[in-house]
């Protein structure tokens, strides 16, 4: 197993991979251990959200706000670029719960029953919300989800904790074109519901 396997890897590293700049064996090394590491994937999860939050607060700057603040008009663009950065970043920590999209679609998994049955579809490649109800099954405070491959393989995990009897997580994962399965298991760790999807 890999060092990187065997410890967490840092900040830097989540970052990189977030941004799609992580390559060649370390890029291998880190989706090693983030199949495993049910911490990294929180990370990474939070990481993309602090990405696209920084982008958001970023983008949604107004341009009249500048002639509010004359005193602004002093400073020069680099110290102005900084300042707004560090005021983007003060939002960002201040307000870590106030939900960023951070995804491109919504889908709302079906028990599949049949061979007719159809599972939803994703884009490939981009994070989408993923749903699924609860109702009938028996109560806990958190369940286990994953999101396996057509080979069986586990691509994606994470602990997630129902709100009225629906679960609701964002896949940060960039799904390749192809057929997954998406697996609930109980706190104990038995399957208690499985779903087919599709990516394309």
């Amino acid at each position: 197993m890999s060092k990187l396997a065997q410890t967490h890897p840092s900040e830097e590293v989540l970052e990189e991979y977030a941004l799609g700049r992580l390559t060649g064996p370390k890029l291998e090394q880190f989706e090693e251990h983030l199949l495993v590491c049910a911490q990294c994937q929180d990370g990474l999860e939070e990481t993309d959200r602090f990405i696209v939050g920084i982008k958001q607060a970023a983008g949604t700057a107004p341009r009249p706000e500048r002639k509010r603040f004359g005193r602004f008009k002093l400073l020069s663009k680099p110290v102005w670029a900084g300042a707004l950065a560090a005021a983007a970043l003060a939002v960002v920590v201040w307000m870590p719960r106030q939900p960023a999209a951070g995804y491109d679609a919504e889908v709302s998994l079906q028990a599949m029953r049949g061979a007719e049955a159809v599972a939803p579809a994703v884009p490939a490649g981009k994070p989408f919300l993923l749903k699924a109800d609860v109702k009938g099954l028996p109560p806990a405070s958190e369940f286990r989800l994953e999101v396996a491959d057509s080979g069986g393989a586990v691509v994606w995990r994470a602990t997630v904790s129902p709100k009225d009897a629906l679960i609701s997580t964002v896949v940060a994962r960039k799904l390749g074109a192809g057929r997954y399965w998406v697996r609930l298991y109980d706190p104990a760790g038995a399957l208690v519901r499985e779903y087919g999807l599709e990516s394309r």
